[in-house]
């Protein structure tokens, strides 16, 4: 079985187009401890793929962040395959209030470090730099603000 994909994004364009084919855009994501990405990955990619899955999904040790689309007449087949995989099976998913055939044109699973990109954890550093003095001095200011309103 290929883990690939066999057309170009414009050659899947051109085929939704001549297809008319209705699309369901979803984003879902779960942490759980994953033994094997690589084999996890191989797995969604040859079921995916058979349902005509289009989208990018991540996945790393830590569990899967999937932003898809998925033909209207496959979606209950998709979330069957969810069901199957024991992590997923009752997980939430995310559906698009708008809803547009080409939001994606190929499907790419990547095996990556993280499921969500941090910028190299910027958000840990920033918090680390924040002294408890500051933070006092945060709350005291939010704190005067509130008397105020108060007393008006």
């Amino acid at each position: 079985m290929q883990l690939y994909n066999k057309h170009s994004a414009e050659e899947r364009a051109r085929i939704i187009d001549e297809n008319s084919q209705e699309r369901i855009t979803l984003s879902f994501y779960k942490y759980f401890k994953l033994g094997n990405p690589n084999l996890f990955r191989d797995h969604l990619f040859i079921v995916w793929s058979k349902l005509d899955v289009l989208g990018r999904i991540y996945v790393a040790k830590e569990g899967i962040n999937a932003q898809l689309s998925v033909p209207k007449e496959n979606y209950n087949k998709f979330k069957e395959s969810l069901k199957s995989l024991t992590p997923l099976n009752e997980i939430r998913l995310n559906v698009a209030i708008e809803q547009y055939s080409k939001s994606f044109l190929k499907l790419t699973i990547k095996v990556r470090e993280k499921i969500v990109a941090d910028e190299n954890n910027k958000f840990e550093k920033e918090i680390q730099k924040i002294t408890d003095e500051e933070i006092k001095k945060i709350y005291e200011k939010e704190f005067q603000k509130e008397k105020e309103i108060m007393t008006v």
